[in-house]
């Protein structure tokens, strides 16, 4: 397992067991980060979209092996900041997901196998599957804004 594996899981599995907040060293808040979390109904658990992939993406990624012919979904959820009460049962689900990927698929050498093992692609999967209420999503930028994104492939990590 590559050390961003190891990374994924672990804040996985400490903010599952602690609660909180999950933010990347390289992410940073936007203004009235505090006025959004109070003003929220749910504080058992907070996600926020990374991206919303266009059509040509979501076709293409289908053919990376560990999709099996499955797109991935258009609404994609950030793994680099996240918030849950003590043991959330949908981080859970996440854990779960990333144990039986990692079982299912032990090796990759592509930029795509952590991603989809261990990465965004689990959350975003659980997300979906879930079929979550909308309000424990938020936005892009109305959290905190992600400086870097991908800079753990510069060390093929």
């Amino acid at each position: 397992m590559r050390p961003v594996q190891q990374a994924d899981l672990l804040r996985l599995l400490i903010i599952y067991d602690e609660g909180g907040w999950y933010n990347d060293l390289d992410t940073s808040p936007t203004p009235g980060t505090a006025t959004t979390w109070k003003s929220s109904s749910i504080k058992d658990l907070a996600m926020i979209i990374e991206m919303i992939c266009d059509a040509n993406t979501t076709r293409l990624s289908r053919h990376f092996r560990y999709r099996e012919g499955v797109p991935e979904d258009p609404v994609r959820i950030a793994s680099f900041s996240f918030a849950a009460a003590t043991q959330n049962g949908f981080l859970w689900k996440c854990i779960e997901l990333a144990e039986q990927r990692c079982k299912t698929f032990p090796s990759g050498s592509d930029d795509y196998h952590p991603l989809f093992t261990t990465g965004p692609d689990v959350i975003t999967t659980a997300y979906h599957v879930a079929k979550l209420d909308s309000s424990f999503l938020l936005p892009p930028g109305d959290w905190c804004m992600h400086a870097e994104m991908g800079t753990w492939r510069k060390n093929r990590a």
